[in-house]
């Protein structure tokens, strides 16, 4: 790979993790908030949704009264590790931390992990988010 090469691939690998943490905190946001439009009354959450590469870790309690105290951790494996794991995401009451950028692909990757165990968890909210599912089909002319 000449310099050039490098160069350009530098760039694009920078607006691609700018894009993924964007993303990665919009979605994990966006679900939280479909979470405490789906439940009635208060809810305790202490929960984990695990895969073989991730555990993602959601607990706080969502009040009665609507507000809501929440925290969401993402422990993904170390690259080059098949045991070891890393905290490389924290959300907690919409305020994000990502511990090291080299982690950010690993932790988007596994977004679906969380997605699922909140359906698991809350299952209607995917009657929340229909409209959105919906408006990913539109094409534009």
């Amino acid at each position: 790979m000449n310099t050039e090469q490098i160069t350009t691939r530098l760039l694009q690998g920078s607006r691609n993790i700018d894009r993924m943490r964007e993303e990665t905190h919009q979605l994990i946001s966006m679900i939280i908030g479909f979470a405490l439009d789906s439940v009635d009354g208060g809810v305790v959450l202490d929960e984990t949704f695990e895969s073989e590469n991730c555990a993602w870790r959601i607990d706080g309690e969502i009040k009665p009264n609507g507000l809501s105290n929440i925290s969401v951790r993402c422990h993904v494996l170390i690259k080059g590790s098949a045991t070891s794991f890393c905290l490389a995401y924290i959300y907690n009451n919409d305020k994000h931390n990502l511990t090291r950028s080299d982690d950010l692909q690993a932790v988007y990757e596994v977004i679906p992990v969380f997605v699922e165990g909140m359906i698991n968890k809350f299952p209607n909210i995917t009657k929340e988010w229909q409209f959105l599912i919906d408006a990913s089909e539109v094409r534009f002319h």
